[in-house]
């Protein structure tokens, strides 16, 4: 009868546990796994968008991406984006540790770095091309009349990447500070207490306390710093338009000229996969190195 009672329980428990990931399941293998399958498959074809039928090339998408340069120089453009948003990552853990402390005024400042996140990415990519303007930019019009020269944030070289990254810093910064002042509230007080009693400075307090205790949330925003500035699309589509002369033209907005310009989906799928490898690869370096540091620490 025991037996029975519990043999009872355990199925009940499993159904309810198969309800609650029914939905999550489904709609992960619906919206995640079939579309990356799908895009494999386009990515062997010559598909043009529009087409009933697909004919398959084989391995020749991939060919063509690989041995062309113009789509090196692209993601050589993102390089720009990679270092900005390492030092923007860098940089909100500073912010979080500071307003995690008994600042006057903390939550005004964390209020207004965080705005800046929830607008909408085209609207912030607007504001900025005004910015960005050399005539009528508010920059340049008060440095000219300081009797400066203006400054060409929008020039035919590759400076233009890093002038659009700090779009992508502007707008993302309060979301990193976030997610590391969640991390910070989580340390307890005691081991502050315990570095202030011992005379550690504060370079001493982050690197033998904060660092190690939220190490996880340092290689989150680390992964969602490469994703942002593998990603970039918004500020090199609507600001420059991929110029001036194709010189802030990313690997994802070049993915898209390539499929909707060019009608060519079955080399914009395998560029996909190539990003989506490549992904793979840095997020694989970055665990290793952080998992180095994290025994180091050890």
């Amino acid at each position: 009868m025991k037996m029975t009672i519990l043999n009872k329980g355990s199925i009940e428990k499993g159904v309810i546990i198969f309800a609650f990931l029914l939905i999550p399941v489904t709609l992960l293998l619906v919206f995640g796994y079939y579309p990356a399958i799908k895009l494999v498959q386009l990515s062997l074809s010559d598909w043009n968008g529009y087409s009933q039928t697909i004919s398959y090339v084989g391995f020749d998408n991939y060919v063509a991406v690989l041995t062309n340069e113009e789509y090196y120089s692209a993601f050589f453009h993102n390089l720009a984006y990679i270092v900005s948003c390492f030092l923007m990552v860098a940089l909100s853990l500073y912010v979080a540790i500071i307003l995690n402390t008994s600042l006057r005024g903390r939550n005004f400042y964390r209020t207004i770095l965080f705005l800046p996140y929830v607008v909408n990415g085209v609207a912030v990519a607007l504001m900025f091309n005004f910015l960005f303007d050399f005539n009528d930019s508010p920059i340049n019009v008060f440095l000219r009349w300081l009797g400066f020269d203006g400054i060409r944030f929008i020039s035919p070289n590759y400076s233009v990447n890093f002038s659009l990254s700090l779009v992508v810093v502007w707008r993302h910064f309060g979301f990193f500070m976030v997610l590391f002042l969640a991390g910070l509230q989580s340390i307890p007080q005691d081991l502050y207490d315990s570095a202030k009693i011992d005379g550690a400075g504060f370079g001493t307090v982050i690197h033998h306390i904060i660092i190690p205790s939220i190490r996880r949330i340092i290689e989150i925003c680390l992964f969602l710093a490469i994703a942002t500035s593998m990603q970039v699309f918004y500020e090199p589509f609507l600001i420059t338009r991929g110029g001036p002369a194709g010189a802030s033209h990313t690997f994802v907005s070049k993915i898209i000229d390539v499929a909707f310009h060019f009608s060519n989906f079955g080399k914009a799928s395998a560029m996909g996969v190539v990003l989506l490898l490549l992904m793979i690869l840095i997020i694989g370096v970055q665990r290793y190195i952080i998992s180095k540091g994290a025994q180091y620490h050890e």
